[in-house]
């Protein structure tokens, strides 16, 4: 993915804007943050596993454990 990570910050791009998350968990954006967006992102980081994007978007219910 390429993405800058500082000893407090991972950031990347979503929408073309910069999402950071810090090592205590807290979040920062140029874009507007709310679970449509939060939830994938953080799931992505959390179990990718260095997974490439698809670049294809999902409803929640095509995800693995998502709302059905």
């Amino acid at each position: 993915m390429g993405v800058p990570l500082s000893p407090s910050k991972l950031t990347i791009k979503i929408l073309g804007k910069d999402f950071g998350v810090d090592s205590n968990g807290n979040l920062s954006s140029d874009i507007h943050m709310h679970q449509w967006i939060v939830l994938p992102v953080l799931n992505y980081i959390i179990d990718g596993a260095g997974t490439p994007v698809s670049g294809k978007w999902v409803p929640f219910r095509e995800l693995k454990n998502g709302k059905t």
